[in-house]
């Protein structure tokens, strides 16, 4: 009788696991059975008991019991890391820490494939950066070498590989935009005392934590730089600060030093640019000898500095492109006008 019994509860198991499998297959989106591996989707969502279903679901062998979890887990990290990089989300070294660097780049990506960003993937947003990255995927343009992996059937038309950063933007302000009504609308973001002087707007607003000031040039009506300075009164936690600025700047927050550039000579810290842009345009900014050697000097910079260890005393964001000035000076027209003009009392 107890052989009996016996029998059937290890039948009634047999056919509770192979229900078990059918369901989490059933479960599973059909990306996400392209991961590459079941042990690609530990740590996002599948947990231990179900990644052993899983495993033999699609038959692959479990991994050896020697090999801990923990190591499991920062090798699928290191993979995220690696396909992050690869679309131009800097996730920094692919070291499978999930750190604060890889968790800017999550939430880049999140945000530039059209997902609610929060920095933490879904079994459904790993299978599609897996797509994006996979050597065979129609919507990959990038050879990387990563793991295993099939591509999500998605068209080009609905998604695409090549990472295109968001532009950056302070108060919704951008490089390039018309200055035609700039007063008016540095009125409607707040700024109450604004000064204009040749293409220059300065602003400053003394809030009650912290003095906002903002720094427009402009040149033949279009703006080519953006400089912002909030000096708080109370310091500001770190992590904090940095929660809030990721959510306006992915791109930049997830940077080694904060910033972008396509100039060697402009790479690194904001201090190299403030001095060769922002001071020389903010003493003489009609000037068209100093425009030409800002231009010259620096082609363009996006970055953020901010000032202290724990907490932030002082948060400095700059955003920058020449080819405004380039534009004018090719047409000779701005500040450039008069510089290209024959002097009318000139005589032959």
């Amino acid at each position: 009788m107890q052989k009996i019994q016996g029998k059937v509860d290890m039948n009634t198991t047999i056919r509770l696991a192979k229900a078990a499998t059918l369901a989490l297959a059933a479960s599973l989106p059909a990306a996400s059975a392209h991961a590459g591996a079941g042990d690609f989707l530990v740590g996002v969502g599948v947990g231990a008991i179900g990644k052993t279903i899983y495993d033999k679901a699609t038959r692959q062998p479990a991994p050896p019991r020697n090999v801990p979890r923990a190591s499991q887990n920062r090798e699928q990290v290191r993979d995220i890391q690696v396909r992050l990089n690869a679309l131009g989300h800097n996730a920094g070294t692919a070291d499978g820490i999930m750190g604060r660097k890889t968790r800017a780049a999550i939430y880049a990506f999140q945000k530039a494939q059209g997902y609610t960003p929060n920095g933490k993937l879904t079994q459904e947003q790993v299978a599609r950066l897996v797509a994006l990255t996979s050597p065979d995927s129609e919507t990959n343009t990038t050879t990387i070498p990563v793991g295993k992996s099939d591509s999500g059937s998605h068209s080009k038309d609905q998604n695409r590989a090549a990472y295109t950063p968001p532009t950056p933007a302070i108060h919704g302000l951008i490089i390039g935009d018309k200055a035609s009504d700039l007063g008016k609308r540095l009125t409607e973001i707040g700024y109450t005392d604004c000064e204009q002087v040749e293409g220059l707007y300065r602003c400053t607003e003394d809030l009650e934590n912290m003095m906002d000031s903002l720094t427009v040039a402009t040149v033949d009506n279009t703006i080519y730089l953006l400089y912002r300075d909030l000096a708080f009164k109370t310091e500001v936690a770190r992590s904090a600060l940095e929660s809030r600025m990721t959510d306006t700047y992915p791109t930049l927050m997830s940077q080694d030093d904060l910033s972008r550039t396509e100039d060697a000579s402009c790479t690194g810290t904001l201090q190299k640019p403030l001095s060769a842009v922002v001071a020389p345009v903010s003493t003489s900014p009609s000037d068209p000898n100093v425009l030409k050697k800002v231009a010259v000097a620096c082609t363009d910079y996006q970055g953020i500095a901010l000032t202290g260890d724990q907490t932030v005393t002082r948060a400095q964001i700059l955003l920058y492109d020449n080819d405004p000035i380039n534009q004018a000076l090719e047409a000779g027209t701005g500040v450039f006008k008069a510089a290209n003009d024959v002097p009318p009392d000139l005589k032959f």
